[in-house]
């Protein structure tokens, strides 16, 4: 079986979907498991002062080989908590990336969502809604941030033995604060837990490329696009969300190429300029975007950054329609100097 193949099997919401999930599911899955994560990733609507946000906790080191080694602390897999924020306004941008300790800096509740590290961050709260508070006092930066998810997940993989991962659609309810500047917004968000038995220190070998984006469109739910690409190039998930709809298939084609130097310092190529096509019979997605500001390297050894889109007029959906999104990416396959690949 191709590890493609078995990536769809693993995919419990396609099979069985569901409304809501159970305490076991939502519930914090560390100590049991090695390492346990929750991301929150939002994109503002164009008149908002914001226009990402993106905010991953990690109790335990995964301890991928595209982490950031210059940042490495050096504490054990079981004793490390990684915390990584980012938050992206028009002209502006505030970044957090630091490892700290379990036991004697971070609390958590296993079996519950209750985290805490105190002066910095606190999530809780259990399905369907979550509180999280931010602090960043060096940056002069507050969030407060009040989730509700939506019914249904879009994504959840079910191993539950060794691994496990879903992905479901909030509304969020942010307030900040930045220096003198305040204000709240609301957005749709998305808001992922994993989990795993083991720290898969050859995934960094085996993830040859990865690209995530959200698109946001006036009155739209976000739009999703995924590239997975193992080794050798082999696609492994490929596809994303159009209007509520899972879709398989997604084509990605880089019109202009950047360098910059990530987070450790090495050169990785970005893309600056590229058309994305995202398509099912009757409802094919076609748009081309550029970076609208520096790309941020705090993740691994990639990057996070803000882009504008249009929609090309011969889409079959919002055809025509201009918004802005958020895409992450990170591998060996964005090295400086290789090939550049289309897809």
């Amino acid at each position: 079986m191709s590890l493609a193949s078995l990536l769809e099997r693993l995919d419990h919401a396609e099979r069985a979907p569901t409304d809501s999930l159970p305490p076991s599911v939502d519930g914090t899955r560390y100590p049991g498991m090695a390492w346990d994560l929750r991301t929150l990733i939002a994109v503002f609507p164009p008149e908002a002062p914001l226009r990402f946000l993106n905010l991953n906790t990690t109790l335990g080191r995964i301890g991928t080989g595209f982490d950031t080694p210059g940042r490495d602390t050096g504490r054990s897999a079981k004793a490390a908590f990684d915390l990584q924020m980012c938050l992206e306004g028009r002209g502006w941008a505030t970044t957090y990336k630091e490892e700290h300790g379990i036991g004697d800096e971070v609390r958590s509740k296993a079996g519950a969502v209750d985290l805490d590290l105190p002066g910095r961050l606190r999530i809780v709260g259990a399905w369907p809604d979550y509180t999280v508070e931010y602090r960043q006092p060096e940056a002069d930066l507050e969030l407060d941030v009040r989730l509700t998810a939506r019914p249904g997940v879009q994504w959840w993989a079910a191993l539950d033995a060794a691994y496990g991962h879903y992905s479901s659609f909030v509304q969020a309810s942010v307030r900040y604060r930045r220096g003198a500047e305040a204000g709240n917004v609301d957005t749709a968000a998305l808001f992922d837990h994993g989990w795993g038995r083991r720290a898969p220190r050859g995934f960094g070998g085996l993830l040859e490329r990865f690209r995530y984006e959200v698109l946001g469109l006036p009155g739209a739910p976000p739009i999703l696009t995924l590239t997975t690409h193992g080794p050798r190039g082999a696609v492994l998930r490929s596809g994303g969300n159009l209007d509520g709809r899972r879709v398989r298939g997604f084509g990605f084609e880089v019109l202009e190429w950047s360098t910059r130097p990530n987070a450790a310092g090495a050169l990785r190529r970005v893309p600056q300029r590229w058309v994305g096509r995202l398509g099912a019979p009757g409802a094919v997605f076609v748009y081309e975007a550029a970076l609208a500001a520096e790309p941020r390297p705090i993740l691994g050894d990639g990057f996070l950054a803000a882009f504008d889109f249009a929609v090309d007029p011969r889409s079959d959906t919002h055809a025509g329609a201009e918004g802005e999104g958020y895409c992450e990416m990170f591998g060996a396959g964005w090295i400086a100097g290789r090939q550049p690949s289309s897809t």
